[in-house]
């Protein structure tokens, strides 16, 4: 089951949510949120759920242990066994083909044991010795498809005690609308684009062509992965728990570095402290920079163009840390934008080809080799028929890569006066009720597009 469906939005939700309001037990609103989030897993394809339960089980019970023991040598031997098993689960089902398509949310859940056990053994966590808690953290469904990686940490007071208020629901439901259409109205229509022009031999693509067909890609992944965590954010709140924000507004950047500030920040965060520092100690720190790179390439997509993208990255990491912010600094903005830009969607275009000879034919396209070659020209007829017809899509799309909403309504929200506060209230609920019914239009004659989140 995924969050764009009929079924989820009219049935599961609704259900679920009747259900867990009706109590006001906390102890009964868990068993309600673990029930839901093991059917919501299941849905589709039951045998994942064994693996996620196995997953679960094992961490739970090597944490305590991990903990108990963290001061002697079999603490650490746990803790090691504990993340050795979780990375091999993770590239067996992910990267090895045994399944196919591999078990949905194995990567958010793989990374979420491993931080817990480790926080386990450093002490930063005290264990949690009842296992449904434990599992309510490990496999809540308005996170388990896209994340945030949360930490337990950031989690446990409000796994036991937690209340809901009114601005929960209110902000909550906006969020969740707000992934919807991102999802739905946006990289739903904008992936059909890229896959028109990307699937072709490249014998007739133009600059244009490549181009538009890198852009309409580059915008799809951050509707797509962005609105998956604004989804969790909302249905989150729904619930009482507040996750942090995993995508601020990225392509607002002015260097690569600030990218990944921005860009799946929780993910960003778990390598930089899980990783980062454990290689740095063994290796020079501008080989561990690339090298931590190379893994959060790999995460992204179970391919070796997932490598040579996070290289790529890591790469223009290392070059902006050897210049320095001073230097940095003195560059003039405009350039800042340009040269960030084409490294994300130059970046993106290797991300998307798994066929080292489909990435040559592109990029010979892309930067106009084909020129030369007359196998191709500046533009044909049918990347402008296409860019034309695509501008009502593009051009809010393009629009909507900056914080629009918070800039426009923030003043009227801050504002003393109380019937402007509350206008804008009324008149942002509005707005959300009108999208949800355009998502649900969309859904129902089966115009959304196809979507690849749970491939990467």
């Amino acid at each position: 089951m995924g969050y764009a469906n009929l079924i989820f939005l009219y049935g599961f939700l609704p259900l679920c949510l009747i259900l867990y309001y009706f109590f006001n037990s906390i102890f009964i609103r868990n068993l309600i949120l673990i029930l839901f989030s093991l059917i919501f897993y299941a849905w589709g394809e039951p045998l994942w759920i064994l693996i996620l339960l196995f997953s679960a089980v094992f961490n739970w019970f090597l944490g305590v242990n991990a903990h108990r023991f963290r001061m002697e040598s079999l603490g650490r031997i746990l803790m090691i066994f504990a993340v050795a098993v979780d990375i091999l689960l993770l590239v067996v089902f992910k990267y090895t083909g045994v399944v196919n398509p591999f078990p949905l949310g194995i990567s958010i859940y793989t990374l979420q044991a491993i931080s817990y056990v480790i926080d386990c053994y450093r002490d930063r966590i005290e264990p949690q010795d009842r296992f449904y808690l434990f599992l309510l953290y490990f496999c809540m469904f308005p996170r388990i498809m896209g994340g945030p990686v949360e930490r337990y940490r950031d989690m446990e007071s409000r796994l036991e005690s937690r209340t809901i208020s009114a601005s929960d629901i209110y902000e909550g439901i906006l969020r969740l609308v707000t992934g919807l259409t991102k999802i739905i109205v946006f990289a739903g229509h904008l992936l059909p684009i890229a896959d028109t022009f990307f699937d072709s031999s490249f014998s007739g693509l133009s600059v244009l062509g490549a181009w538009y067909a890198l852009l309409c890609f580059t915008l799809y992944l951050y509707f797509e992965l962005s609105g998956f965590s604004d989804i969790a954010i909302g249905l989150s709140r729904l619930f009482g728990f507040h996750l942090k924000e995993n995508f601020d507004h990225p392509y607002m950047c002015r260097t690569i570095t600030e990218f990944w500030q921005r860009w799946y920040v929780s993910l960003g965060t778990f390598f930089g402290d899980y990783l980062f520092p454990s290689v740095a100690r063994r290796f020079h720190k501008s080989l561990a920079l690339c090298l931590v790179w190379v893994l959060m390439g790999l995460w992204h997509t179970a391919a070796w163009n997932g490598l040579l993208w996070g290289l790529f990255h890591g790469l223009f990491l290392l070059l902006e840390q050897l210049l320095g912010e001073e230097r940095i600094r003195r560059i003039p903005v405009w350039i800042k934008h340009i040269y960030t830009k084409l490294v994300i969607l130059i970046g993106f275009g290797i991300l998307y080809f798994d066929d080292m000879r489909k990435l040559g034919g592109f990029f010979r396209n892309l930067f106009g080799i084909s020129l030369f070659t007359g196998s191709a020209g500046l533009t044909d007829p049918a990347a402008l028929q296409s860019l034309t017809g695509s501008l009502i899509l593009l051009i809010p799309a393009i629009i909507l890569c900056a914080p629009v909403r918070k800039r426009i309504t923030e003043p009227f929200l801050n504002s003393k006066n109380d019937a402007v506060y509350k206008r804008t209230l009324i008149l942002q609920m509005a707005g959300c009720i009108l999208l949800l019914a355009v998502c649900t239009l969309f859904l129902a004659d089966g115009s959304a597009g196809s979507l690849l989140y749970w491939k990467l």
